[in-house]
């Protein structure tokens, strides 16, 4: 059973980062304004692919070829991959980039954001 759930693990990882890369950036949804997480998961089909600014705390972050953290706005969390320098546990930053819906498993949705650009606030 573990292999199992690593392997749709791995597939979901793999779907997400082509996903991620290799396709062109969709338009800016409320361009200058910072969107709640919340609202984000709420209307994953309408996001996806759109580029949106959140805000929030780094809940968790590391970097192994590929880097990640994620951010937390008191509505929801959010895992975002970049390719920059992640910021550490505990920093406010706000975050531009493109959200995508990597993987759906039952009523799961999974969806991360590529990071285009991020402000450390504090």
């Amino acid at each position: 059973m573990k292999k199992i759930i690593v392997y749709i693990i791995i597939l979901g990882v793999g779907f997400l980062l082509a996903k991620l890369f290799f396709f062109k950036d969709g338009e800016e949804v409320k361009p200058g304004k910072v969107i709640k997480i919340e609202e984000i998961r709420a209307n994953i089909r309408s996001f996806d692919q759109k580029i949106v600014t959140v805000s929030g705390t780094v809940l968790h972050s590391g970097s192994v070829g590929l880097g990640g953290y994620t951010l937390d706005d008191g509505t929801g969390s959010i895992i975002v991959l970049t390719t920059q320098a992640v910021p550490l546990k505990g920093d406010q930053v706000k975050v531009k980039g493109k959200i995508t819906e990597a993987l759906k498993v039952g009523n799961a949705q999974q969806m991360a954001l590529r990071e285009i650009e991020m402000q450390k606030l504090n």
